[in-house]
């Protein structure tokens, strides 16, 4: 099978789901779109430093999925999540995440 290298420098295979992530420290929302009528599936959400305030996890389509807490320690969480919309992380307060995904 081919490789390729993601927009974050991960291999990924051409015919299956490709190893993402987006690292967000500053106040903002992250949207991330299907890029086919597949699922984003949410392989978990690295809290790097304390969280400043609470995140909010929503699937587009289903509703909020979770919300990690304000001061929560550091840590992964929110693992194996399949997201059917636009998986949206709300961090308002400018918490260090990562967040890790697939996306066909």
């Amino acid at each position: 099978m081919s490789r390729i290298k993601s927009d974050n420098h991960h291999l990924g295979l051409l015919s299956g789901y490709e190893t993402q992530w987006i690292h967000s420290g500053k106040a903002e929302t992250i949207t991330i779109t299907p890029r086919s009528t597949e699922v984003v599936l949410l392989n978990g959400i690295d809290v790097n430093t304390t969280s400043a305030s609470a995140v909010v996890v929503r699937d587009s389509a289903v509703g909020v999925l979770a919300t990690l807490k304000a001061s929560i320690a550091e840590g992964s969480y929110l693992k194996g999540y399949r997201v059917k919309g636009n998986l949206i992380v709300e961090n308002p307060g400018g918490s260090d995440l990562t967040i890790h995904f697939h996306n066909r």
